[in-house]
């Protein structure tokens, strides 16, 4: 059951309203019962802060956000003035996106469902214009609520919502949803606040930042990275965003970057990159405290290919794994790593191509990690420190670690932005990116669909040694000496292994 809908329970019986007066004769106003409302607020208050607790899965009915918030003031009485013109809307808004969501299935065919779509995120605009003309006009608990948790909910669901399209137009569902679970989302919190008493080791740090690392719960561990804002000149950093990415280093705003990339690999259903929110912490600045911006990303499982490759855990091929262990630090056995493992070459072309939209211009080989089984089989592949992406360039240019775009590409993840739209993009990313970065988002999408309309879409299943060779090969006749992150991976093994590609 969807979380709001479990938490909202029916009240009406508690309350205690006084009646609108009619104008008609012998009416008597008669204060409302003064408990009856101390316990409404009560309980207001309580589903409100175990809403920014345990987060929201779906868009409110108007009933459950009364819960919540409260109902609408009646019209004006006695001259007095209406005082809920800008909370009103929001509550229409609401019922006119419900009652599309709770009619209306999926249409079957692909126009069908492009066209609800459309409708669908006309409604969610007018509910997202409603809510913000209430925070920009009121400084309330309401405002407050909508700000930390409606808003992001109407964001999280606009980008699932868009993502199960897609995946729907390629591949319809045998039995047509109602658009109700269409739209059902991943939980959604306002920005976590990160405390000490929440750490779970000490800090790292790597060539440019240090992060933190807490655990939100019991079984979930998070990284925290400040955001920053302004890059200062004659650094690397500075020198990576201003001449590669593009990125205005006055203008930086790394958090939504990262929250970006996240959100646009949800929006293709990738599964590359850790779930990433908005976050804060309290941190010590000399003799004060201050309160830091930033974001947390889920740790991803596995190594970095750096660490593994360090460690000497590749091996050739499949064949060579066999009696072959690497000894943990724990004392445990982990099988090696088959360099050559179709499932990596597969999905760092996901990762590459996911890349390619968002131009992230550093993937060196510790910013990505590979999740392998108790056999060394690869089942995952998760990038991470995204700070360098959704700049304004508008070439897919190989640029600093960005290699271009392979010849050889994953099929599904192809056909995915292949049915991308300039609108999906726009209402996933619109909030997070500037008027000139999604413009050059849109320049890009174009380019890489031209690109892949010549490419080498490729199954599961035909990924093997010989595209492993092929895509070696391709970086090798390049004058940038890289076209694929996998290329790059298998040729470093290949170069310490003394290994020639015609081997």
């Amino acid at each position: 059951m969807p979380l709001f809908s479990s938490l909202a329970k029916n009240t009406d019986k508690s309350r205690n309203k006084a009646p609108v007066s009619s104008g008609g004769a012998g009416y008597a106003w008669r204060p409302s019962d003064d408990k009856s409302q101390q316990r409404q607020k009560g309980n207001q208050s309580m589903l409100r802060n175990i809403h920014k607790q345990h987060g929201l899965t779906m868009i409110p009915t108007r009933k459950q956000l009364e819960q919540v918030l409260g109902e609408a003031k009646g019209a004006s009485f006695f001259g007095l003035k209406e005082n809920s013109t800008t909370y009103r809307p929001v509550l229409d808004s609401l019922d006119q996106l419900n009652y599309f969501l709770d009619t209306t299935e999926l249409a079957p065919d692909p126009e069908g469902m492009e066209e609800q779509l459309n409708r669908a995120l006309a409604l969610m605009d007018n509910l997202e214009q409603a809510v913000n003309h209430y925070i920009a006009k009121k400084n309330n608990k309401k405002a407050k609520y909508m700000k930390d948790l409606l808003l992001p909910l109407i964001r999280n669901v606009r980008v699932g919502m868009t993502a199960r399209i897609n995946k729907y137009k390629l591949n319809p569902p045998m039995l047509s949803p109602k658009w109700y679970l269409i739209a059902n989302g991943d939980l959604t919190r306002a920005p976590r606040t990160m405390k000490d008493s929440m750490k779970s080791r000490g800090s790292a740090s790597g060539a440019i930042n240090t992060v933190d690392f807490y655990k939100v719960n019991y079984s979930e561990e998070f990284v925290f990275k400040q955001t920053k804002d302004v890059l200062e000149e004659d650094t690397t950093e500075y020198d990576v965003a201003h001449y590669d990415a593009r990125i205005d280093t006055k203008n930086a705003r790394f958090a939504n970057r990262n929250v970006a990339l996240y959100r646009l690999d949800k929006l293709l259903g990738g599964d590359l990159i850790p779930k990433t929110e908005f976050a804060m912490r309290v941190a010590n600045d000399g003799k004060r405290k201050v309160l830091q911006e930033g974001t947390i990303m889920r740790v991803a499982a596995g190594e970095s290919a750096a660490d593994i490759g360090e460690s000497g855990r590749f091996v050739h091929h499949e064949s060579d794994k066999a009696g072959k262990a690497y000894l943990k630090t724990d004392g445990s056995q982990q099988k090696p790593i088959a360099i050559t493992d179709p499932n990596l070459q597969r999905l760092l072309s996901r990762l590459q191509l996911l890349d390619a939209l968002a131009f992230q211009v550093d993937r060196h080989t510790g910013n990505f990690f590979i999740e392998f089984d108790e056999n060394g089989n690869v089942v995952g592949v998760k990038g991470i420190d995204n700070d360098m992406t959704f700049g304004t360039e508008k070439e897919l240019r190989p640029v600093n670690r960005f290699p271009g775009v392979s010849k050889f590409v994953d099929k599904e993840m192809a056909e995915r932005i292949l049915a991308l739209r300039n609108e999906d993009l726009q209402a996933a990313l619109g909030d997070l990116l500037t008027p000139e970065e999604m413009q050059a988002l849109f320049t890009r999408l174009d380019k890489l669909k031209q690109r892949l309309a010549s490419a080498e879409l490729l199954e599961p299943d035909q990924w093997n040694d010989a595209t492993a060779m092929m895509l070696a090969k391709e970086g090798a006749q390049s004058k940038f000496n890289d076209t694929s992150y996998f290329g790059k991976l298998y040729r470093i093994f290949l170069d310490e292994s003394k290994i020639k590609l015609d081997d």
